[in-house]
């Protein structure tokens, strides 16, 4: 359960702008997607023992999250900037053949 919730956050952030997987020293610690848009971190997400944590620095509150899609909601209604489209892959690109398009 757990590593399939972490696959489904890092498919939902991994593409979108300002978002991060950050490395941890600890083995075995959970993995920490972190998002920001200026130097500082804004959010933090991370899963751990099958919960879904997010984390929002400038108001100092945890909330905890049922699923990815409560995710996905809780991020277009509080911070719809750390949500925007997806960011395309080169390899997307060449299946599209698009690859030296410049949008």
């Amino acid at each position: 359960m757990t590593d399939a919730l972490a696959e489904q956050v890092a498919r939902v952030l991994q593409r979108r702008a300002g978002w991060r997987l950050e490395a941890t020293a600890t083995p075995g610690s959970p993995l920490l997607w972190c998002f920001s848009s200026s130097r500082q971190i804004e959010l933090s997400v991370r899963v751990d023992a099958g919960r879904l944590q997010l984390c929002a620095a400038a108001e100092d509150r945890e909330v905890e999250l049922e699923s990815v899609e409560a995710l996905v909601l809780w991020l277009r209604a509080h911070r719809p900037d750390a949500f925007g489209p997806e960011r395309t892959r080169m390899l997307d690109r060449l299946r599209r053949g698009r690859m030296f398009s410049w949008d």
